[in-house]
C-alpha cells in the first residue's frame, strides 16, 4: 500500500475541489444555466427564455410559427423584431401572456387606449359637438 503524505493528501483535495466546481467544456449545460444566461430585457430576450422554459427548439418553434429558423434567431438577437401577430402566435405556442414577451407594447397599447378613452370623454363633457 502505497503511503500518501498529508500534504500531498490535501494538494489532491484541493484539486479535486477546484475541478468539481469548475465548469466543464464538455459538460451538457443545464437550463437553469442557459436562462441564467439570458438577457430579459428586451423581447428577443423574452422570446429565448420562454423557449428555454418551456423545452422547445429553435426549429420546432420556427416551424410551429411558419418562419424560417434564421428569422427566429433574428427575433431572439434582436435583429429582427416579431410583428403583433407573431407575438400573439408565440405567445399562444409557448402558453404565455403577450405581456410576458413584450410588456412595453401592452403598456402602450393600454396608454393610447385610455389617453381616446378621456379625451373622447372630454369632447362630449364639454359640449363642442353637434349631430
Amino acid at each position: 500500500m502505497v503511503e500518501i503524505s498529508e500534504e500531498r493528501l490535501e494538494e489532491l483535495e484541493n484539486i479535486e475541489e477546484k475541478y468539481k466546481n469548475k465548469k466543464s467544456y464538455y459538460r451538457p449545460i443545464t437550463k437553469e444555466e442557459k436562462l441564467e444566461k439570458v438577457d430579459t430585457s428586451n423581447v428577443g430576450g423574452k422570446i429565448r427564455y420562454q423557449k428555454i422554459q418551456k423545452d422547445i427548439t429553435s426549429t420546432k418553434l420556427s416551424k410551429l410559427l411558419g418562419i424560417s429558423r434564421t428569422t427566429l434567431l433574428g427575433y431572439e438577437n434582436g435583429a429582427r423584431k416579431p410583428d403583433m401577430e407573431k407575438k400573439i402566435k408565440i405567445a399562444e405556442i409557448l402558453q404565455v401572456k403577450v405581456k410576458d414577451i413584450d410588456p412595453w407594447t401592452i403598456e402602450k397599447i393600454e396608454e393610447v387606449n385610455e389617453k381616446a378613452n378621456t379625451n373622447t370623454n372630454e369632447f362630449y363633457e364639454s359640449g363642442e359637438f353637434s349631430f
